[in-house]
């Protein structure tokens, strides 16, 4: 049984459902246009039509296997050395810049607010109490009591 056969007793679209194979690569199959997919798909796609329906596909497989023999191009898989990145100054520089914007934004909070300042925007900043003006008979209890 070949896959004209299967294809007079099911259509591409019932194939495709039931292999999870793409209708334009079943039709390439089909075609027998093997430039279209490269050959571990195209193995593959026979090997689970074979699979799916119980038939035997050798003829198939060979004029595959002949085509990609003939017009195979060493373009497939390529290994990819991982790149090493040696240049590590931007991070550096980013580090000193957020450095450099921390001591500049702590030295304008320093300069533009006073401590009357301070009270306004620090609810819990008490300037009436001050521990220096305590004399020696007064304790600080009654002192935070007043």
């Amino acid at each position: 049984m070949q896959l004209n056969e299967i294809l007079e007793e099911n259509s591409i679209e019932s194939i495709s459902e039931k292999t999870n194979i793409a209708e334009d690569k079943i039709e390439y199959l089909i075609d027998k246009n093997f430039e279209a997919i490269n050959k571990q798909k195209t193995l593959g796609f026979i090997s689970i039509i074979e699979r799916e329906y119980n038939i035997d596909l050798d003829e198939l497989r060979n004029e595959a296997k002949a085509y990609h023999k003939e017009f195979d191009t060493k373009e497939g898989i390529v290994p990819i050395r991982p790149s090493i990145k040696e240049n590590r100054g931007s991070s550096k520089l980013f580090v000193f810049i957020i450095l450099l914007l921390l001591g500049y934004s702590s030295w304008f909070f320093i300069s533009k607010f006073n401590k009357k300042d301070l009270s306004n925007l620090v609810p819990f900043f008490n300037t009436s109490t001050n521990v220096d003006n305590l004399d020696g008979n007064d304790s600080f209890n009654n002192v935070i009591e007043k």
